[in-house]
């Protein structure tokens, strides 16, 4: 299994009203203006940790809905917690639950398999 988190929640420093984050934006060099608190790919192979971590921050950067296309080509799960007016709601792809439902059987019966991203 390969996966990356990144969280918004420990990682921010308050200038005023605004908080700013450690993930910027390469189009603006700038900090993220984003509500995500917290991102979690994985894939159920070995070999993707790397692209997990892209995932993780591209979900940050761009929103949950418009990485779930590229999450979803991959074969990747994610889960993305969101704020939205001072709630915090989760926003997953359609294989989520079933996937940690394996994590937490310890169900790894498939990971070894070849992943789509050519890792073995």
């Amino acid at each position: 299994m390969s996966g990356s988190s990144s969280a918004n929640s420990a990682r921010s420093i308050r200038v005023g009203d605004v908080a700013y984050y450690h993930i910027f934006d390469p189009r603006t060099a700038q900090p993220i203006p984003t509500d995500v608190v917290q991102v979690s790919v994985y894939f159920p192979h070995v070999g993707a940790n790397g692209l997990a971590e892209v995932l993780t921050k591209s979900c940050a950067i761009l929103g949950f809905e418009r990485t779930s296309p590229i999450l979803a080509s991959l074969g990747a799960e994610a889960m993305c917690l969101q704020r939205h007016h001072g709630a915090v709601s989760a926003a997953t792809t359609a294989g989520w639950s079933r996937f940690m439902k394996r994590v937490a059987a310890n169900d790894h019966s498939d990971i070894f398999e070849p992943s789509r991203t050519g890792a073995p």
